[in-house]
């Protein structure tokens, strides 16, 4: 299982680590908003450990790093391509993946 998920050139692997911290991002955000339902102040805890985390000069050079390189990669694989024939899922993945920022500033 782990040789297939390092098979590849650099390019994939850097894109895999960049997405495997945006989603490690994303499930902390989650995780501190499901942390209300237990109660206003696990939602204080889990949020202050959080912002320590994302917003310290290192997580936010990491975090900034793995968006630039995630969507730099994910782009150029497309702009690169002979051809925009690709399975659904691809196309699908990618169309989501354009999405997701024009969702996020409206």
């Amino acid at each position: 299982m782990t040789s297939e998920l390092w098979r590849g050139s650099w390019a994939t692997r850097i894109r895999i680590v960049s997405g495997l911290i945006l989603m490690v991002y994303v499930a902390a955000h989650l995780i501190n908003l499901a942390s209300v339902l237990i109660s206003p102040d696990a939602y204080d805890v889990v949020q202050k450990v959080r912002f320590w985390v994302i917003r310290s000069d290192v997580g936010t050079t990491v975090i900034g790093l793995a968006l630039l390189a995630h969507m730099t990669l994910s782009l150029g694989k497309v702009a690169l391509a002979r051809s925009l024939r690709m399975p659904l899922r691809d196309a699908l993945q990618i169309s989501l993946g354009l999405v997701i920022p024009l969702i996020l500033v409206s």
